[in-house]
């Protein structure tokens, strides 16, 4: 499918801002080690008189850094002058205007301090704006990339936590700060009571829909460790890694120019990302998967593995099993070590308990290994590196290891649908072989290196690339940077037929006689319905699935499907959502969605165990910004990360639908099930369970939306639940006659008003009249198993 008009098309309707097309940069070819500062002020807030966010990022450059993230108090932002003790000096006289060099940027100092960041960052050097949520009752939180910021001191932030954590998990298109990534600040320090319950955050108490975006915390400030606090928080639940941080600008002056600041100076505690490169995304997906540390020493380096994944991975492994630890530290000619030589390296694990140690000595490598048992519970491990003073000196993030749970597995986010410039009308420049001239500007693709760097980046798990007839994809050098990178590679093509579709796992071609060699391919045997069920018995038979994709693409009708075989061909698992839901036909390329659920609801309603999936169907470079991986999410639960598993995990129905990417903000929707009675909910989407079982829906990252189950004849099960938290969970309660059930969240879109305003007059010429154009996520099925009358033991389920 061709998205030609989707960037101008969603602007035109003021849907969304128009968005530029992204610059996706060339991926570097492995990790590297990229040293930046955090958390840094200027006259912006409290900083120094005189002093603006282009100080810092100039004198970062000047020190060689690779990067520096602001964090200017939010609470500052409206307020056109400097709020600063040194405002209480002779220095008053600078204090009314922040922004002497350009006024008026004192009245938009957020938006200026992008500004800022983006006119500082060059090939060498990246600059990021960031804020800090500064609640003197609960602690300070500084939040990283974010469209939009927040302000304690407006929002309540001194009354209740949740209101903090209830922004960071809202859509931007909300006012939330979903696209952003936090950082607990300096803990135990700027308090206004260490014997209030609030105090650090309500003593760090978890909320598992901020877990993703609350990425770190600062085990060091300046020139003072707080990593007494690491392994607390790590025992809560939180999944945080080691923030060294400098919240320079506010020192009193000893003579410098700009007071004692030195803004990037080796005295200063800093952070190394380990990553791919050092553009924005490119950091922000290293801080996304906790793969970063922090250093007092500034020469310090380090990698902490297990079994040979980096830190911040979560891994997997069967009860009993051991997980291989390996941990190097060596130095480098930055800047200036501010400490003695480095003299101990700590394995540290739950309870912040010393599980093994070592002496450094040069030569050494690794510097330390450690066999870590995979228990009943969550562990963590991360080093600890001390100077010969007995003081830490660097904290690298932690690994985490657990058993599987009772599924064996775990939720992984990814895309079934992309496209490269292998398919035939995505453009690769003058040598594409496969399309011959550009047809405009906006059919320029993405190599399939490209393809994956930007599913990293948005923190996806795995990524099917899906040519149209073709499977050149598995043999370009992308595919090994992506198993390279902790992206898994699902391999498939697009299969043209009257309609299109997917066929998962292929690593050739097929047609109704089997698989065949070459990479052309385009179905050459029987394409009635008879030979595309041997098509896919033959996919099946070596691993696969089949898929129908976008059932009713480039269509108001609802039931004129352009997938032509109707139910006569029964799939693995069918598209039912394809690009954004907001782009509706007639607009050009665009999918009747809608339609395509009632569709899928029907092989529901006739017995068959179809999952539900969504794909971008991305083709070009310019519709990345609202159409590009992830957009939408399907989200498989699967027992490892690797094509079978996943493959396993779609064929059983084990999924739901985001609207957007983990790092975009994307909610999560889960379906449970009491299929025994004992007050577990142990079934999930896909499982069949008894008649008569208790049902229950969670909803994560979504406060504000409505929840709403559907069961036979697509028909709404009494449902319309308003979500009212960040974790949100609610009983779901089918027919008794039911012999399936799915939820779905969404925000409030006047579907009814809609319809009667304009479905009577311009009927099929348009779906804007009844479809559902917000929704957030939706789920597969349950399956209920109901008893046949007259026949005793018999269920409807066979």
């Amino acid at each position: 499918m061709k998205r030609i008009a989707l960037v101008v098309a969603i602007a035109m309707l003021g849907v969304i801002p128009a968005l530029k097309a992204i610059a996706t940069p060339e991926p570097a070819g492995g990790m590297h080690h990229y040293i930046g500062s955090l958390h840094e002020h200027s006259g912006y807030s409290d900083g120094y008189p005189s002093s603006q966010p282009r100080d810092y990022y100039a004198s970062a450059k000047g020190y060689g850094l690779d990067f520096l993230g602001s964090g200017e108090h939010s609470d500052s932002a409206d307020l056109p002058m400097v709020v600063s003790e040194e405002c209480l000096t002779p220095a008053i006289a600078d204090c009314a205007i922040a922004d002497e060099d350009n006024p008026t940027d004192s009245f938009r100092k957020w938006d200026a301090t992008r500004e800022q960041a983006r006119a500082a960052t060059t090939e060498d050097f990246t600059g990021f704006r960031g804020f800090e949520w500064t609640s003197d009752r609960f602690g300070h939180i500084n939040v990283y990339f974010s469209r939009n910021d927040a302000n304690a001191k407006a929002d309540g932030g001194y009354g209740v936590m949740d209101t903090f954590y209830n922004w960071l998990t809202r859509d931007p298109l909300l006012e939330g700060g979903a696209d952003g990534l936090a950082t607990f600040n300096h803990p135990g320090d700027k308090k206004l009571s260490a014997d209030d319950p609030g105090f650090n955050w309500n003593d760090f108490a978890y909320v598992p829909a901020a877990d993703t975006h609350m990425a770190g915390i600062e085990v060091f400030n300046g020139n003072k460790d707080f990593g007494q606090y690491f392994a607390h928080a790590l025992d809560k639940g939180w999944h945080l890694g080691a923030i060294g941080a400098e919240d320079k600008g506010h020192d009193p002056s000893d003579g410098d120019q700009q007071g004692d600041d030195d803004w990037g100076g080796p005295k200063w505690a800093k952070t190394v990302f380990i990553a791919t490169d050092k553009t924005e995304a490119g950091l922000r997906e290293a801080m996304t998967a906790r793969r970063f540390y922090a250093v007092q020493d500034n020469t310090i380096r380090m990698d902490l593995e297990a079994d040979s994944r980096p830190m911040g991975s979560r891994i997997t492994r069967e009860l009993g099993e051991t997980v291989g630890i390996e941990f190097n530290v060596w130095q480098e000619p930055f800047g200036t070590a501010v400490s003695q030589g480095l003299a101990t390296v700590e394995l540290v694990s739950n309870g912040g308990v010393v599980v093994d140690d070592s002496q450094i000595s040069e030569g050494d490598e690794p510097d330390l290994t450690f066999d870590a048992p995979v228990t009943n519970t969550e562990t963590y491990y991360f080093a600890r590196v001390l100077g010969t003073d007995g003081k830490p000196l660097a904290y690298s993030s932690p690994v985490w290891i657990s058993s599987e749970t009772a599924k064996g597995g775990e939720w992984l986010a990814g895309d079934l649908h992309i496209h490269t410039t292998y398919s035939h009308d995505s453009y690769g420049g003058p040598t594409d072989d496969n399309t011959q001239d550009p047809q405009d500007y906006y059919t320029v693709g993405h190599p399939v290196t490209s393809q994956f760097a930007v599913a990293a980046s948005r923190g996806l798990d795995y990524l099917a690339i899906t040519d149209h007839n073709d499977i050149r994809s598995q043999t370009d050098p992308g595919w090994q940077w992506a198993k390279d990178h902790g992206i898994v590679p699902i391999a498939g093509y697009e299969n043209s037929l009257r309609g299109h579709g997917q066929m998962l796992g292929a690593e050739s071609c097929y047609d109704s006689a089997g698989s065949y060699s070459g990479t052309d391919c385009a179905n050459h045997g029987d394409t009635s319905a008879a030979g595309i069920n041997a098509t896919a018995a033959a996919l099946r038979a070596e691993g696969g699935l089949f898929q129908i994709n976008h059932p009713f693409d480039d269509t108001n009708d609802e039931v004129a499907s352009s997938w032509k075989y109707g139910y006569d061909v029964v799939p693995d698992t069918l598209e039912v959502w394809n690009i954004t839901r907001v782009y509706q036909p007639p607009f050009p390329a665009a999918t009747n969605n809608d339609a395509g659920v009632h569709f899928w609801e029907h092989f529901l309603d006739m017995g068959y165990h179809v999952g539900a999936t969504g794909g971008s169907d991305n083709h070009y470079i310019a519709t990345t910004p609202v159409q590009g991986a992830g957009q939408p999410t399907t989200w498989v639960f699967a027992k490892d990360r690797s094509q079978d598993a996943v493959l396993e995990g779609l064929k059983a129905g084990r999924t739901f639908v985001s609207t957007q990417p983990p790092n975009l903000g994307g909610p999560q929707l889960f379906l449970e099930a009491d299929a025994d009675g004992d007050g577990v909910y142990e079934s999930i989407v896909g499982d069949t369970v008894p008649a008569g079982s208790a049902f229950r829906a969670r909803v994560v990252g979504a406060p504000g939306s409505v929840l709403q189950a559907f069961t036979n004849g697509g028909q709404q099960a009494g449902l319309d639940a308003p979500v009212a938290t960040p974790d949100y969970t609610v009983p779901v309660t089918p027919g008794a006659d039911s012999t399936w059930v799915r939820v779905e969240i969404g925000l409030p879109d006047a579907q009814a008003q809609r319809k009667q305003a304009c479905d009577a007059a311009l009927g099929t010429q348009t779906t804007y009249c009844r479809n559902k154009i917000t929704a957030l996520a939706m789920t597969s099925a349950i399956y209920i198993s109901q008893p046949m009358p007259g026949i005793p033991g018999a269920t409807n389920l066979i």
